[in-house]
């Protein structure tokens, strides 16, 4: 019995074990991808839109004699050409390796044969080798275009063009060259008024349009692009990264002599990092370099054919740039997004390698994020140097062939491929039937996509952009409501608001006359039958709020001299006031307030409440040293008083942003305005009259009191971060007596 027993103990345990280690392996192998919600500003995790399947290592490929052809060498570029070849520029090997669409080797590019004049008119024929290449670029008709970095010397060279080689050795040139390896034509360097005295060309990266305009990144060059014609000569600089300035840093250089600015450092703009262009002619850029202290350029950038930016945002604080901060469940990655390339994909998509938390990021052509794929190393080892299929621990360079993503990780010396699963598949075939205009099919492939994944925001908008093509307002106005999509949804209701008006006219006609025949009626009725109350009673306090909004002057004075004023009605009209400001908050129009589900309505309160009390008790603490006759009390009335215009204004406020739309949203910020300057007004009004001074001095008096209520603000922060540290303290202190003992 006890040997049975024992022997279904040890099945069970072994069971469990076999589960453990399966379910560390699933997610070991497994990387998490997540959308961006607008809303909270987190992250929630969704399906995979891409699977890892494989991955191509330099030492698995051989030739046609079986050999190996060696491990990478600090591979910098992934081109796939227009036939499906792969070229991985082997930049510290000096050679190209090309592979075939079923990633096996195909060649390796190490020389080519070309032709060189000396001085004297002679041609010799020579082999020659690439030095430090840094990127191919495979056109369809044209050839290829190879950027050798630093190849460029004086034994490679016509003799004509000697003087463009440098002291140093360090320029070099872009190689054209026919499917067969032969040689186009060389581009030894650009020579322009344009260019700073000391340019050296040295192309790292390199793009071609459909009209032979080169597009050129050059290294150690801040000024953008280099553009080039079909004859290789110098046209322009476009898309220069604008300089980042540090404000104290200006205002220090003023006031400097020549000799102190010599000893700074000068401002320089940052440099592009990689480029694609799209089938219009439109040129992606990218730079992953920023301001240290926080000053964040643009990473990415779409340039038209003069250099500007034309590349779409969703918002200011949505941008297409990757990750701006961490993300809690895959690692703590902090800081901005590190691009170091950019893939302009079918259907105006377009995608973006982040070397720094090793994602690829895929937007659409508005600029919304559809998905994103990859992943760091395995963030349970401390050193994040265990690594497993799927995962990135360099990325350097990628390409698309359809749908299928080619990653180089120079670190891994492998080149990742990725394919799409159900869920990507699906945003790849609705984007497609988008750029075809089948609007209908669209919105069905959509719903699938929603279906897999209910946190999509690019399946809701899409549903939503349907939707308003198709004249359903309500639907479109329900879709962009749950993606926080102001400027649509303003445009939906603008029509349905058409709709309704043109519907309910009448309806809306005889319900405003019968309001205004209700009060008239309710007014005359209340002054036929309700006493008036008496002015010391707290009705009658309650009511006198009338007069001193309107004549301050007097109101103020007699609030508090005469005794029309209490304390009971001034607390009254505070809490009615807080209260109006939390309904404001909350039922105020989504257009204009999209965040008004999650008011917290206890510190929308306080939000009121705590600055009259504060500015109640600094009055109090300053006006006492300067002969004002106000007490503690009278002051309380007095600013409790002062926050009627809020119950008169506030209300007209919410009616009004729940029938206008965006672009009507002045006048709403007007009655809020008025609100607060009227405010601000009693305040100063009832200071002056309550402590009975002249303008001039009730100028002053006020003037302190913000001083005074500025330094009780910081005081109470500076507390409460003593108290927090203190706390800290206490605990860490504890955990280290408990671990001593």
């Amino acid at each position: 019995m006890k040997s049975k027993t024992g022997r279904i103990c040890k099945l069970i345990i072994s069971l469990l074990f076999a589960v453990a280690i399966c379910s560390s392996t699933v997610m070991a192998e497994s990387y998490q991808s997540y959308v961006w919600d607008l809303e909270s500003g987190t992250y929630y995790l969704a399906p995979d839109a891409m699977q890892y399947s494989r991955s191509i290592s330099a030492q698995d490929l051989v030739d046609a004699n079986g050999q190996s052809i060696g491990a990478f060498a600090n591979p910098t570029d992934i081109t796939v050409g227009p036939d499906h070849l792969i070229y991985i520029t082997d930049t510290d090997n000096n050679r190209f390796v090309v592979l075939n669409p079923d990633f096996t080797l195909n060649k390796v590019i190490s020389s080519f044969r070309h032709t060189i004049t000396d001085a004297n008119g002679n041609q010799t024929v020579i082999d020659d080798v690439f030095n430090q290449p840094g990127s191919i670029f495979v056109t369809e008709n044209d050839g290829m275009y190879i950027c050798d970095t630093t190849g460029l010397t004086s034994s490679n060279v016509d003799a004509a063009d000697a003087s463009k080689v440098g002291a140093d050795n360090e320029a070099g040139r872009i190689i054209h060259l026919d499917q067969n390896m032969n040689v186009i034509r060389i581009i030894w360097g650009v020579s322009s008024p344009v260019l700073p005295d000391d340019f050296v060309f040295r192309p790292s990266k390199v793009a071609v349009d459909d009209a032979g305009r080169i597009f050129v990144v050059n290294a150690n060059f801040n000024m953008g692009l280099i553009e080039l014609g079909r004859d290789g000569a110098f046209v322009q600089t476009l898309g220069a990264p604008a300089v980042q300035y540090n404000l104290i840093d200006l205002m220090w250089r003023a006031i400097s002599t020549e000799a102190q600015e010599e000893q700074m450092s000068t401002f320089q703009s940052t440099e592009f990092n990689n480029l694609d262009i799209t089938e219009d002619g439109f040129v992606y850029v990218t730079l992953d370099t920023y301001d240290e202290e926080g000053t964040l350029p643009d990473f990415l950038k779409k340039l038209n054919a003069k250099g500007g930016d034309v590349l779409k945002k969703m918002s200011d604080e949505y941008e297409p740039f990757g990750d701006l901060r961490a993300v809690g469940f895959t690692s703590d990655y902090n800081g901005p997004a590190r691009l170091c390339d950019v893939t302009a994909l079918d259907n105006d998509m377009y995608a973006v390698l982040d070397r720094e938390r090793n994602r690829v990021f895929v937007y659409n052509e508005e600029g919304q994020n559809l998905f994103e794929f990859g992943s760091p190393p395995d963030d349970r080892d401390g050193m994040y140097t265990s690594y497993v299929n799927g995962t990135l621990s360099s990325p350097v360079s990628m390409d698309w062939m359809g749908d299928t993503c080619l990653v180089l990780d120079s670190a891994l010396d492998t080149v990742n491929v990725y394919t799409p699963t159900e869920y990507g598949a699906r945003i790849f075939e609705a984007t497609r039937l988008h750029a075809a205009d089948r609007y209908d099919e669209e919105s069905q492939v959509w719903q699938e996509v929603l279906v897999l994944n209910n946190n999509s925001a690019a399946a809701k908008d899409n549903l939503g952009q349907v939707a308003y093509r198709n004249e359903d307002w309500p639907t479109a106005m329900k879709y962009f409501k749950e993606i926080y999509n102001v400027t649509d949804y303003s445009k939906a209701y603008k029509y349905q608001r058409q709709v309704l008006i043109e519907q309910n006219f009448i309806y809306g006609v005889i319900g405003i006359v019968a309001l205004i025949v209700l009060i008239v009626v309710i007014k005359k009725l209340w002054k036929k039958f309700v006493p008036k109350a008496d002015e010391k009673s707290y009705w009658g306090r309650l009511g006198y709020c009338k007069t001193v909004i309107f004549r301050p002057l007097n109101g103020f004075w007699n609030l508090t001299k005469e005794g029309r004023g209490g304390a009971g009605a001034a607390t009254t009209i505070l809490i009615v006031a807080s209260l109006i400001s939390v309904l404001q908050a909350r039922f105020t129009g989504f257009i204009f307030n999209p965040e008004a589900e999650n008011t917290n309505l206890i510190v929308t309160m306080l939000t009121l409440i705590v600055p009259i009390l504060l500015f109640t008790i600094c009055s109090w603490a300053v006006t006492s040293l300067m002969s004002g006759e106000g007490t503690l009390k009278d002051l309380y009335i007095g600013a409790c008083y002062s926050t009627t215009p809020i119950i008169i204004l506030y209300p007209i406020s919410i009616i009004l942003s729940n029938i206008m739309v965006e672009e009507e949203g002045n006048l709403y910020q007007v009655f809020l305005t008025i609100a607060l300057i009227w405010v601000l007004l009693l305040l100063f009004s009832s200071c002056m009259r309550i402590n009975d001074y002249t303008l001039g001095k009730a100028v002053g008096v006020t003037i302190i009191i913000v001083v005074v209520m500025v330094l009780v603000v910081f005081l109470a922060i500076l507390f409460f971060a003593l108290i927090q540290q203190m706390i800290e303290f206490v605990e860490n202190l504890g955990v280290e007596l408990t671990n001593r003992a």
